[in-house]
């Protein structure tokens, strides 16, 4: 490995020149972590409380399941928490 490729010598340099007036942050820079956990767990529940208000309205309005409506909500619920 080259010595500008070390990952050590590398650590602290910033990728570029911040803009005018803009102080550099490399030793704790901001994260969007906790609005990214806040915005997925939100729309989660969201969506989780929508399957089961369209489970209710099959199940207990209509009192009428079809086949394709147990494969929707297996799928739907499956593939939003991957």
């Amino acid at each position: 490995m080259s010595e500008a490729a070390d990952p050590a010598r590398l650590e602290g340099v910033p990728a570029a020149k911040p803009p005018p007036g803009v102080v550099p942050n490399s030793k704790d820079p901001r994260s969007s972590g906790l609005v990214l956990i806040a915005v997925g767990t939100t729309l989660l529940v969201f969506m989780l409380l929508c399957v089961a208000i369209r489970g209710y309205a099959k199940v207990g309005i209509a009192k009428k399941i079809t086949p394709d409506d147990s494969w929707d909500d297996i799928l739907l619920c499956c593939c939003d928490l991957l």
